[in-house]
C-alpha cells in the first residue's frame, strides 16, 4: 500500500465532502453531476485498472473520520443559510393594518368613481364637439 496514493485519494475525497457541505441546496444536483460523479468514476476506474481498492478503502475511511472531525470542529462557525440572508430591495413590505387597508380600499373606490366620471365627461365633450 502506497502512502502517497492514500494521501492523494484522501485529499480528493475530503475535497468532495467539504465542498458538498458548502454547496447551496438548489445547486446540489448540478454539483453532484458535474464534479462528484465524474471524480468518483475516475477513482473507481483507476482502482479497477491498477488493483488499488485497498488504498481507496483506507482513503474513504480516513476521509469519513477527517470530515466528521472537521464537521464537529467547524459546526459552530457555519455561515448563514440562504433563507436568513436579507438582500437590500428584497425585504418584505410591511402589511397595512385593517384600518389602513379599509381606508385604502375606500380611496381606491373613490378614485375609480372619479375616473369613470371624468371618462364620461370626456366622452360627452367629444360627442358635443363632433356636432
Amino acid at each position: 500500500m502506497d502512502l502517497i496514493t492514500v494521501m492523494g485519494l484522501t485529499a480528493a475525497l475530503l475535497f468532495i465532502s467539504l465542498v458538498l457541505r458548502r454547496v447551496e441546496r438548489r445547486a446540489l444536483g448540478v454539483f453532484v453531476i458535474v464534479l462528484v460523479v465524474p471524480l468518483l468514476l475516475l477513482i473507481a476506474g483507476w482502482a479497477q485498472l491498477y488493483h488499488h481498492w485497498s488504498e481507496v478503502g483506507v482513503a474513504a475511511v480516513t476521509t469519513v473520520v477527517l470530515a466528521a472531525a472537521l464537521g464537529l470542529f467547524t459546526s459552530r462557525f457555519q455561515r448563514a443559510r440562504s433563507d436568513t440572508i436579507q438582500v437590500w430591495g428584497q425585504e418584505k413590505t410591511p402589511r397595512p393594518s385593517p384600518a389602513e387597508a379599509a381606508e385604502m380600499r375606500a380611496e381606491l373606490l373613490r378614485l375609480k368613481d372619479e375616473k369613470a366620471r371624468l371618462e364620461a365627461e370626456v366622452q360627452r365633450l367629444k360627442d358635443s364637439g363632433e356636432d
